[in-house]
């Protein structure tokens, strides 16, 4: 990357991802396929993509810190 027009926007990537996390969803995987789709139509040219997202305490029948989803694709 050379100049700033080489980045992604990130003010546009946190709004997009406070969007997405104002719909509810019972899946952290459906969340991360929202963040996704909303990414590449962002993004034009997307040629990478990498999101985890973490749930502290997750209600399971088990003592766990937390549970993590990682979404990685390469286009």
């Amino acid at each position: 990357m050379q100049t700033i027009h080489d980045t992604i926007d990130y003010s546009n990537l946190l709004n997009t991802i406070k969007r997405v996390f104002s719909n509810r969803e019972d899946l952290l995987e459906t969340i991360a396929q929202n963040v996704e789709q909303e990414c590449l139509i962002l993004f034009k040219g997307l040629k990478y993509f990498y999101f985890s997202i973490q749930k502290f305490n997750p209600a399971l029948n088990a003592k766990v810190q937390s549970s993590e989803v990682i979404l990685e694709k390469t286009y």
